[in-house]
């Protein structure tokens, strides 16, 4: 099975805007060690051919970033199918979605988990569902309901989140963290703790147990994804820039470099699963 990494455009360059910045960092991706961008879909076909033509200049392929938006059931349903259908006609390998809202029913957010399932199915294209904060997988119960309601849902494991909303290394919930691991298509290697969805730095000693925590549980998933037989494997290290990243009071100065952090979490995982 290949293990494709993909660098997150959050923080580098704009979600979609193909502008000199677009193609610079391109470059610098490629250089950087990586197979691929993992950012918002095209939005028209002029943008389509603008995006292909850099990826294969670079050598790089494309995952979708995209969230289901709006105040109502039906207009997250709406903005779903417009992003999945999106992502499919630009090529993408992965879709990682943030999708329905915590403050949604059940039954409206296993409404959108069926719908992606269906469209996942026409499209074929593989789509998962962000385990993220304010989304209907922020919490790791709800989430296993989900999946033991329609077995056909994928999940995108940001498990950083989890430990932040329930302040915890999800050490005692073990039996449900297994269950979302073997639902877990792609991965959002950022690393949180008990009191954050991020670490400052997952380089420095203080984070050493959770750093280990969330490897342990990568490697978890990249495991059972190749027992399943898939022919490739998503990963995008995606530790956020400021404000997400946590920044000096007054100057506003982060406290780590971004990019710096993905690649060295990149290269880890690389390292470890060789």
């Amino acid at each position: 099975m290949d293990i494709l990494y993909t660098c997150p455009a959050w923080g580098i360059m704009e979600w979609f805007e193909l502008d000199d910045n677009f193609e610079k960092q391109a470059e610098r991706i490629k250089e950087a060690g990586y197979d691929g961008i993992e950012m918002w879909a095209p939005r028209n076909d002029e943008e389509r051919k603008q995006l292909d033509t850099i990826l294969e200049r670079y050598g790089l392929m494309f995952n979708v970033g995209m969230g289901t938006g709006g105040d109502t059931l039906k207009e997250h349903l709406e903005s779903l199918e417009e992003g999945m259908r999106d992502a499919a006609l630009g090529g993408a390998k992965t879709v990682a979605c943030h999708s329905g809202r915590d403050i949604f029913s059940f039954e409206d957010n296993l409404e959108i988990v069926k719908r992606a399932a269906d469209l996942e199915a026409e499209l074929g294209i593989r789509f998962t569902h962000e385990t993220h904060r304010m989304r209907m997988c922020y919490n790791l119960p709800d989430t296993v309901k989900f999946i033991e309601a329609e077995p056909r849902m994928k999940l995108n494991a940001d498990f950083s989140h989890w430990c932040c909303v329930h302040e915890s290394d999800l050490s005692d919930q073990t039996e449900g963290l297994n269950k979302c691991i073997a639902k877990s298509w792609h991965v959002h290697a950022r690393v949180g703790h008990q009191e954050g969805p991020q670490v400052t730095d997952p380089r420095a000693p203080e984070w050493h147990d959770i750093v280990e925590k969330h490897f342990s549980w990568w490697l978890d998933i990249i495991k059972a994804r190749q027992a399943d037989g898939l022919e490739y494997f998503t990963v995008c290290p995606e530790f956020g820039a400021p404000n997400y990243m946590v920044c000096v009071p007054y100057t506003g100065q982060p406290l780590a470099d971004q990019f710096d952090i993905n690649k060295y979490i990149k290269d880890e995982l690389k390292r470890r699963t060789a």
